[in-house]
């Protein structure tokens, strides 16, 4: 990047000036700050997070009794379908349930429209409407990922309660 920066004459402005510098210390820091151990301590909290959440989730359907017929009309036994079958008071299961998809999907798609806010009002700052576009073009890809990703899951658990129940 900062071959391509320095040998380009059309990017020899302030912005790519800057951004080769800090692509310049970001491998120099990386290796500092990304140790094998840390990585390795990563890789584990993520794991034991989700065994853990799993295993809490588990645990409490496991405390349920189920009277009703026990079949469940999906490709996999999914837990709010579980929840559906029980005729035991089942409120501690989806107070844990909320509690866990908004700390797992809510929380990082509040902080994903959070930055992109930001970036939407610095980009509208931005005088000549080309710049702008450009950036929005930048930014689409990411956008369209994330669509993607959080729209399926939004439109499948996210329902009124008497409509998840069909």
């Amino acid at each position: 990047m900062i071959l391509l920066i320095n040998t380009d004459p059309h990017l020899n402005i302030p912005m790519y000036f800057f951004l080769s510098h800090l692509s310049c210390m970001d491998p120099l820091l990386y290796t500092t700050t990304m140790t094998r151990a840390r990585c390795y301590g990563m890789m584990v909290l993520v794991y034991s997070i989700g065994f853990l959440t799993s295993l809490v989730h588990i645990t409490l359907a496991g405390r349920l009794s189920f009277c009703q017929a026990r079949s469940i009309n999906h490709f996999f036994c999914e837990l709010p379908t579980l929840l559906q079958l029980s005729c035991s008071d089942t409120s501690t299961n989806e107070v844990f349930q909320v509690y866990h998809a908004v700390l797992n999907t809510v929380g990082p798609l509040l902080m994903i429209l959070v930055s992109y806010t930001y970036i939407l009002h610095t980009v509208l700052q931005i005088p000549l409407a080309t710049r702008r576009l450009k950036v929005f073009s930048t930014c689409a890809s990411h956008l369209v990922a994330i669509t993607i990703f959080y729209a399926p899951a939004i439109l499948t658990y996210v329902q009124p309660h008497e409509a998840s129940r069909c």
